[in-house]
């Protein structure tokens, strides 16, 4: 090593001079260590190295092979509804499409708008292979989450006379505005329209990001009208929905053709607010509006149908009216949101249907049917739900609606619905395909009612699996209320398709089990109650959830009804005297437990890799339990030892780095909506794998609302208060986050991601080394790097006990002439890199193969956002021929007090 000195900055000159710095450092000498030491001084001590390379009991001799579980679920036959869908255009793809209509020329084409700026053409023919590009203004369309971009498209009522044609789109420049322009085909080719024949119709400024609403349709007056929605972030917090001086919160209704005053578009004179002065906006037909996701016009009686998004209570759709105002942010559906006054509902035109957050979460307006296809369908209104997948068929008179009735419940990531020339209804999914709906005869299979007649369990009061049934284990579980889960997976004769990272794949009839059990007196095993077991069943066509309900007697589960069930729970300490806390305990539905069991996390959540790969007990025995399912013969291949592949941080474990163990839980919890193709509207991905640039969430302003708070981030860096993320779990109601599954907070998440988000320690560079895990520096919980506070780091995973030494650098690129990282292969310290400057280092002792320091950060003003580097360096003989190893580098940047 060099034996260069440079001139320290201040934090160096304070550690090294400040006398309260050094006296607190603990298990080593508080006298500086000569820069020019070498590791030859050190003395090695001779350890026998029994467990190194331990990983865990052999496996028995004979391994059985897996039995094929005889369970009682069908694979097959229809599910709830009576449609089922099927694939329209199955030759053709599309990227994330949103819409789908026709052009009313006689041409029997099909138009699907694509979000991200493009809309594609072809013949209504199913044995279609191609489709044309019929407008790409991509390079104008601003994608800054899932609710911005290219998000509608109306052709003008006059198209085969002037060729007109209308698009509503999210317009990129400095500030987010909605753009509702006009474009022209070409003359020389239907299918082509010209790009350069913009003509800007009306721009409307977005405060936030999402609610930007996105439809647009002419009515049977030959107007155009325009859904907007309310502006953004959560709960309107700018409360434009009941303002009608702004545009936002509305449904708007304009003369393209025309001109009023030196605006490019007409008003009409019979709308509503024509006239009303005081700087109300008399685009406004109607107001009061969330965020209108589609809305359409009955062919037949010409009556305007339309659906808005809710906020946490209620997805409603409303019979719009001329000078409506359909309540929002005071109502919310058919109940009160945000009501001070006690504004009466009379005050306000309450929606026909009001659908409770457990059946819709983002819903997704319709029309009504008119087509020949399927006549019992005639003059009912379809529309559906993005979260659930559930198509309903309404029926209304007079006002009245007279049924509402489920026809299908798998039209996953619903982003639109559209029709054809002939009025004929077609789905239109997110994920690319589109559908349509057929009528589903077959005869349903019979399901069991009861957990017992599943045949999961032989023994179901001791829970003891079935033949072909196995329990498993996972590293860091799903947080649940602190109920105890207990797991099983149903084999069904075919092998697992392993992956090291991505989800597996099963075959048809694979059953995977999760038992739910709760103390009802804390500490006090015998107290524990079981509460519901839920299912994951691989049918022919998808993944479905159910849930079982235990009875009172303990004795069997049963069935819980399709929109699941809620139960209150009073928690009492361990004497059973006093009720320490009350929880409501959700049963889930089938439609909430695949909102969670995404396509894009592969349904099944805790059977991957990194979740399977750990000890387990079996047969009294210690084995690797990855290695027990190979040699069961499990997977697809043999898959070899388990210690290749990375496992997840285990729940509570401080022996790896905060950033991960934070990372980890976000990915259990959070990543299977939260990632590209998870369904939700925001853009992050809180993947472990994804890097931390990628996740979309650090010091990245939220586009889904700051629930309040001063400077928010959805990561505020050192600074959790302001932090969207913490927050949303923190909480519960409003802006909580999980949405479903939970009405407990995890007091575990919250600080564990408060110690990471006001973290000022961030890893960089690798450590080196044989062990398994690697050598890792960290910050210990309870120390902060702050002006006259402690810093206590923490050296892990060390192989040997023979001591270590803190490096402390105020750099990480020099090292006086030298550039860093420096590699230590020429001193025998193979694939070993010196990261930081050895400015000054502090030696410690090892123990449990653990070193820590606590160091005193000076009370000095001066100090505040300065920054400095560390690396620990350990002893470990037979590691390689010089006998040490290093970790990854710790850069820590000094808080305010």
């Amino acid at each position: 090593m060099p034996r260069t000195r440079v001139a320290l900055p201040a934090v160096r000159d304070s550690f090294v001079s400040c006398p309260l710095a050094l006296p607190c450092l603990s298990l080593f000498s508080p006298r500086p260590v000569p820069l020019g030491l070498r590791w030859s001084r050190f003395v090695h001590r001779s350890l026998l190295l029994v467990a190194s390379t331990f990983v865990g009991a052999l496996l028995p001799a004979q391994v059985s092979p897996p039995s094929t579980a005889q369970h009682a679920f069908p694979t097959s036959g229809p599910r709830p509804g009576t449609l089922k869908l099927v694939r329209a255009f199955p030759k053709l793809s599309f990227i994330r499409p949103v819409f789908l209509t026709h052009a009313p020329d006689a041409s029997n084409r099909i138009f699907v708008v694509e979000v991200d700026g493009t809309i594609a053409v072809f013949p209504n023919d199913q044995k279609v292979s191609s489709k044309g590009l019929f407008l790409d203004i991509r390079s104008k369309v601003w994608r800054g989450n899932m609710e911005m971009g290219l998000l509608g498209m109306a052709f003008d009522p006059k198209y085969t006379q002037n060729g007109y044609f209308y698009v509503h789109y999210s317009a990129k420049g400095s500030v987010h505005k909605s753009r509702i322009s006009r474009f022209q085909v070409s003359n020389l080719d239907p299918n082509k329209a010209d790009p350069k024949s913009e003509f800007v119709l009306l721009e409307v400024t977005q405060p936030y990001r999402n609610h930007n609403g996105g439809m647009l349709a002419f009515g049977p007056d030959g107007y155009l009208y325009i859904g907007l929605g309310d502006g953004g972030s959560g709960g309107d917090p700018q409360q434009h929905g009941q303002n009608r001086k702004t545009l936002l919160g509305t449904l708007l209704r304009i003369d393209p053709h025309g001109k009023t005053g030196k605006l490019p578009y007409g008003i009409p004179k019979n709308n509503p607010f024509v006239g009303a002065g005081a700087g109300i906006r008399e685009e406004i037909w109607a107001y009061g509006l969330r965020n209108p996701w589609r809305f359409s016009f009955d062919r037949l009686s010409g009556q305007l149908w339309l659906a808005d998004v809710g906020q946490s209570k209620r997805e409603e759709v409303d019979i719009i009216e001329r000078g409506g105002n359909y309540g929002w942010r005071i109502r919310e559906g058919d109940v009160d949101y945000k009501n001070p006054l006690n504004l009466p509902p009379s005050m306000f035109k309450e929606p026909l249907i009001s659908v409770k957050r457990n059946d819709a979460r983002s819903i997704i307006g319709g029309y009504v049917y008119r087509g020949s296809r399927l006549p019992e369908l005639k003059g009912a209104y379809l529309y559906g739900d993005w979260v659930t997948g559930k198509v309903w068929a309404a029926v209304e008179k007079k006002g009245k609606l007279l049924s509402n009735t489920l026809v299908n419940s798998k039209a996953k990531q619903l982003a639109s619905f559209g029709v054809d020339q002939k009025q004929e209804l077609y789905l239109v999914s997110h994920n690319g395909p589109i559908y349509t709906l057929d009528r589903d005869l077959s005869s349903p299979p019979k399901f069991p009612l009861k957990l017992s007649d599943t045949k999961l369990f032989s023994d179901l009061k001791n829970m003891s699996p079935a033949k072909g049934v196995y329990p498993y284990e996972v590293r860091h579980p799903f947080w649940a209320d602190h109920a105890e889960k207990t797991r099983f997976f149903a084999y069904p004769g075919k092998p697992i398709g392993f992956t090291p990272k991505s989800a597996w794949s099963f075959a048809k009839g694979t059953v995977l089990v999760k038992h739910f059990d709760m103390e009802m007196r804390i500490g006090d095993p015998s107290s524990k109650r079981r509460l519901e077991t839920r299912v994951m069943v691989h049918e022919a066509d998808a993944w479905a959830g159910y849930t079982y309900r235990w009875n009172s007697a303990q004795t069997d589960a049963l069935l819980v009804p399709f929109d699941g069930a809620t139960e209150k729970l009073s928690i009492r300490d361990r004497s059973g005297t006093k009720i320490v806390r009350v929880q409501d305990w959700r049963y889930p539905s089938r439609n909430e437990c695949m909102q969670c069991h995404t396509a894009a996390a592969g349904y099944a959540l805790s059977t991957q890799t990194r979740q399977l790969n750990k000890l387990v007990t079996h047969n009294n025995k210690s084995i690797e339990q990855l290695e027990h399912w190979d040699a069961m013969g499990m997977f697809h291949k043999k898959i070899g030892a388990a210690k290749q592949y990375e496992r997840f941080a285990a729940r509570g474990d401080q022996s790896v780095k905060i950033e991960t163990q934070a990372r980890t839980w976000l990915d259990v919890n959070c990543a299977m909506c939260h990632q590209p193709g998870g369904g939700t509207p925001s853009n992050i991905d809180l993947r472990l794998d994804s890097a931390l640039t990628q996740t979309k969430i650090w010091d990245i302003l939220p586009s889904h609302g700051s629930l309040g708070l001063r400077k928010s981030r959805i990561v505020k860096p050192y600074e959790h208060e302001n932090s969207v993320l913490w927050e949303r779990v923190r909480r519960l109601g409003s802006g909580r986050m999980p949405q479903i599954g939970s009405n407990q907070v995890d007091q575990y998440a919250v600080q564990l991601l408060r110690d990471w988000i006001g973290s000022p320690v961030t890893s960089f560079g690798s450590s080196c080394g044989t062990s398994t895990p690697a050598p890792a520096l960290q910050m210990l919980k309870g120390g902060e790097a702050r002006i006259g506070s402690t810093l206590r780091m923490e050296l892990v995973s060390l192989p040997t006990n023979e001591g270590a030494i803190l490096l402390l650098g105020s750099s990480r690129t020099n090292w006086g002439a030298a550039k860093l990282p420096v590699k230590l292969d020429p001193l025998g310290m193979t694939g070993c890199e010196l990261l930081v400057p050895n400015e000054v280092p502090f030696p410690a002792k090892v123990s449990g193969g653990r070193a820590s320091w606590n160091l005193a950060i000076p009370n000095d003003s001066k100090l505040l956002s300065a920054e400095f580097f560390l690396q620990g360096f350990a002893l470990a003989k037979g590691s390689n021929p010089f006998g040490a190893i290093t970790s990854n580098g710790a850069a820590v940047k000094v808080l305010r007090p």
